[in-house]
């Protein structure tokens, strides 16, 4: 703002994270447990976080998952904190390990969520709360600093209330590059 110059369409834009994302900005990865996993302190920072962030982008939490991301179409049962309620209904699950990604978009808390997907955790609980999440093609974007990606076909997956929303979280994610061989 100082230069009269956006950074990027995310400037500005409230994001959440989901929980098994490493970030320096205060937030502790927890990977939906109470205390804080040797293996987070093995892991190197989030470049997605910190992708989104040079764009502009305002993190303003974690979101919670269940432990170890051992949900993708459950109801996300969480006994170290609470589990999240879908936001156009109570009574209805939010699904998947994404699930309070999802919530955060739904409840209007933010418009972008960074979730992750292997099976459908980023994808169910979107589906679930009305909204839109793809999962990229692993490698289209380099991830280090996240949980699932380190063990598993799992990768981020931006959650969103657009198709429109989705691809501008893509492009900046991506720098415009859809296919880096090197990734």
């Amino acid at each position: 703002w100082r230069t009269g110059s956006t950074l990027s369409l995310l400037d500005g834009v409230p994001v959440s994270i989901k929980d098994d994302f490493k970030t320096d900005f205060g937030y502790q990865c927890r990977i939906g447990n109470n205390f804080i996993p040797e293996i987070c302190s093995l892991m190197e920072n989030s470049n997605v976080v910190e992708k989104l962030c040079d764009a502009g982008a305002v993190i303003i939490g974690v979101t919670n998952m269940p432990e170890f991301g051992c949900s993708s179409i459950g109801t996300n049962l969480n006994t170290n904190y609470q589990t999240p309620c879908n936001p156009h209904n109570t009574e209805y699950f939010t699904g998947g390990s994404s699930s309070g990604a999802a919530s955060s978009v739904a409840a209007g808390l933010c418009p972008v969520a960074i979730a992750g997907d292997g099976g459908g955790s980023g994808r169910v609980p979107a589906s679930f709360c009305g909204l839109v999440s793809l999962k990229p093609t692993k490698g289209l974007v380099e991830e280090t600093g996240s949980y699932p990606a380190m063990i598993s076909p799992s990768c981020f997956s931006p959650i969103t209330a657009s198709v429109l929303d989705t691809a501008i979280v893509m492009d900046v994610l991506c720098n415009g590059n859809y296919f880096d061989p090197s990734n």
